[in-house]
């Protein structure tokens, strides 16, 4: 199978807060399980959600008191009895906290490797 993807995609686990756009009320909490310059994918509890969705997350890195925000769109989604896992492609996020939560999953990426 011929890989598609343009960036290489570090698995690294942060932790992360969705809400939908459209209902702000509705929060769940999950991982990011690998991180990249376009995407993302994330394991979450069971839940509604339909492909082309945009969603808001925040992660939360150890080294970093406040939570980074960014939006994404739900490019595929397997739901599993115990788990969904949702394939992200990110729409907006400041470019300054894309390096760092760049730079973390690198750090760990070659820890890992190392």
């Amino acid at each position: 199978m011929q890989e598609r993807r343009r960036f290489v995609r570090f698995k690294v686990p942060i932790r992360v807060e969705f809400s939908v756009k459209a209902n702000l009320e509705l929060s769940q909490e999950g991982k990011i399980v690998d991180f990249s310059r376009e995407g993302a994918k994330i394991f979450l509890p069971p839940v509604s959600l339909s492909k082309e969705e945009n969603i808001e997350l925040k992660t939360y890195l150890p080294n970093r008191t406040t939570p980074i925000s960014f939006q994404a769109q739900i490019r595929w989604i397997k739901i599993g009895e115990e788990k969904a896992e949702l394939g992200l492609k990110i729409i907006h996020i400041d470019p300054q906290d894309k390096s760092e939560i760049l730079d973390y999953a690198y750090k760990l990426w070659r820890e890992k490797k190392g």
